[in-house]
């Protein structure tokens, strides 16, 4: 059983080093022609529908270090038992959603400079009145202690309050996904 995985692994290895090397040997636009590449038992399938590619695969199969079976064509949705997925172009797919700033930072010392910033960004009440900070104003979202989710339209609004008073101050861009 150990014997079976061990030799598995070694399949496995070999394939991502041939596929490693074959990438690096390809052009951009000839990678661009490659959808994926399986590790089926121990033959490598590589899906490039356009046949031209071939040739230059077998090419730079000849310089590897040591033969490989390979096929090169479409491979077809055909019933695999197991295969391995050892490269594949993704699609990606925007999402809708709202672009966020994340703004965080650490311990503020003295507490009085800690204190003018949590007035400026949470807002405080005195003598009855009560004054809104940049987190309500521009509907901000508290994460924890040291940390701000803020509409992207509005970061620089914050990022000032911070570099005034010479804070330092970690931001992150992220897209929010409800």
């Amino acid at each position: 059983m150990a014997n079976t995985a061990a030799s598995q692994n070694k399949k496995l290895a070999s394939a991502l080093n041939f596929v490693s090397f074959l990438l690096l040997n390809l052009t951009e636009k000839e990678r661009e022609e490659i959808k994926q590449i399986l590790l089926l038992d121990s033959k490598i399938l590589i899906d490039a529908p356009n046949g031209k590619l071939g040739s230059r695969i077998i090419e730079i199969a000849k310089q590897f270090a040591y033969p490989i079976d390979f096929s090169v064509g479409k491979i077809e949705d055909q019933k695999k038992t197991q295969a391995f997925v050892l490269y594949s172009q993704l699609q990606l797919q925007q999402k809708a959603g709202t672009p966020r700033t994340l703004i965080s930072w650490e311990v503020i010392k003295p507490d009085s400079k800690r204190v003018l910033l949590n007035k400026r960004l949470f807002g405080y009440v005195q003598f009855g009145k009560s004054y809104l900070g940049l987190v309500q104003k521009y509907s901000a979202d508290k994460l924890g202690k040291g940390c701000i989710s803020v509409p992207a339209q509005y970061a620089q609004q914050f990022l000032k309050v911070f570099q005034d008073m010479k804070i330092s101050i970690v931001v992150k861009e992220v897209l929010e996904i409800a």
